[in-house]
């Protein structure tokens, strides 16, 4: 049986780190654009959607050519999970042509600097092995013996643990010790679209692992994090654009 593979993008059109955000340009390419450019790049893709909320979203997808997909309401404040959207979109995928696509990639315009060919060895790690997802992750760069559990105020009452405790002899005292310590970047998610559609998840065990750098894995959620990015996208942009 083929393996029907279509690329989910989910773009809102709020935001509150950084307004209109998925449409805002890096390189003088909207973020959206990115992310449904690279997706045309991939050799194993075979459709691509963009589901939104918003009109000027849609548009520009539309003018990248690829289709579109309005969600409700309720599915468009910034407290919904990615899952219900993702739901909703295969529904409306699937209840509108005859193709049964039953592998899913998931695109966030915020991570503009993974590749096609990331993407396509991420869907290859799915089918060519036992994995039901596969996901992209970088070098953790932290102990994450460093990571406390605090209150909001940090109050001089605040009681502070260690969100991981260090078990004896297995701490992590230094860089080397971490080296098999990968942290999910979240440019590149591929799972079967059963697993979405009935488990309610975008991962599931057995989970395979494609890894990416630092400089690949930066995702878009502040200003900051933009000002990075365009410092890096002009290295990025011949590849994957």
């Amino acid at each position: 049986m083929k393996n029907n593979i279509l690329a989910i993008i989910p773009a809102r059109a709020g935001s509150k780190g950084i307004p209109g955000k998925n449409l805002k340009e890096l390189f003088g390419i909207p973020l959206l654009s990115w992310a449904i450019r690279v997706a045309k790049k991939s050799h194993l893709i075979d459709h691509i959607v963009v589901t939104t909320d918003g009109n000027d979203i849609a548009n520009c997808a539309m003018k990248e050519n690829v289709s579109v997909i309005f969600r409700p309401k309720e599915l468009a404040d910034d407290k919904c999970p990615t899952i219900p959207v993702l739901q909703h979109a295969l529904d409306e995928v699937h209840n509108n042509s005859s193709i049964r696509y039953n592998v899913v990639v998931v695109l966030e315009p915020t991570s503009p600097f993974r590749s096609s060919k990331v993407i396509d060895s991420c869907v290859r790690k799915l089918l060519k092995n036992a994995y039901l997802s596969v996901a992209t992750v970088v070098q953790l760069e932290r102990n994450p013996h460093n990571i406390f559990i605090t209150d909001n105020n940090l109050s001089e009452d605040t009681e502070i643990k260690r969100l991981i405790e260090p078990q004896e002899g297995k701490g992590f005292t230094q860089r080397q010790q971490m080296h098999n310590l990968k942290r999910i970047n979240g440019c590149v998610y591929v799972t079967y679209s059963e697993i979405i559609q009935k488990s309610g998840e975008i991962l599931s065990y057995p989970i395979g692992l494609i890894e990416m750098t630092q400089d690949e894995s930066v995702n878009i959620d502040s200003l900051t994090d933009f000002k990075l990015a365009e410092v890096l996208a002009e290295n990025f942009q011949k590849n994957i654009l």
